[in-house]
Order: structure tokens, then sequence, then C-alpha cells
């Protein structure tokens, strides 16, 4: 039976990403990314669907040149929101992406629903 070699660097490398705090993992991941996977934790949704924006605001502000991720869209149906007002429901995710916000977010637009309710999308 052939064995392979092993990488040294590759395995320090694996063993890292296996025993990184989980806070410290997610900043490799991209914004949308994160987003999706806070608010999947947070409301358990039927649907969600994130959209970065950020090509349809080139030139909107001298710092925005339509590349990275600066405008997202989050469309969200989750019975979590049962109950809530709009305005609860927009609290609500944004108290889930506080850090993202914080950390420079531009523009969150948000689509929240109930199962059962009309969307746009």
């Amino acid at each position: 039976m052939h064995r392979a070699k092993r990488n040294p660097a590759r395995v320090v490398r694996l063993i890292s990403m296996l025993t990184e705090k989980p806070e410290k993992r997610g900043q490799n991941m991209s914004l949308q990314s994160r987003i999706e996977t806070k608010l999947n934790a947070a409301f358990s949704p039927e649907r969600l669907i994130v959209v970065n924006e950020s090509h349809l605001h080139a030139g909107h502000h001298p710092d925005i040149d339509g590349t990275g991720e600066t405008h997202m869209r989050v469309r969200i149906v989750s019975s979590a929101f049962t109950g809530m007002t709009r305005i609860a429901r927009h609290r609500a995710i944004n108290d889930v992406l506080k850090e993202e916000i914080d950390a420079g977010l531009h523009a969150l637009a948000l689509e929240p629903a109930v199962p059962g309710e009309t969307t746009r999308w």
C-alpha cells in the first residue's frame, strides 16, 4: 500500500483551522456568507436570499466604486416573525447583523415575511 507523504505546512494549517475559535473562522467568509449563516442560525428560515447589490450603487458615494460588499438585500421567510410588526422584524434582523452594520455595511434592504404572506419576489 502506498502512503502519501504528509505536507507539514498543510497539517499545521488544518490543525489551526480545527482549533480556531468559531468567531475567528467567520473572518475569512464573505460578508454575504456571514449574513446567510447568521440569519439561518437566528431565524431558521423557510426561504432566505441574500443579494449583493453593490454594483448597482457605484458612484453614489466617493468611497463606493461598485465592487465589494457594501449594499445587501435580504429576502427572508420565517415563522419566527409571526406576530411581529414590520418594524419589529427589521429590528430583529438588524440586531442579528449588528456586527456587520457596525463594521461598515453601507446599506441593508430588508424584506422579511412569514410563511403564507405575499411577497414581491
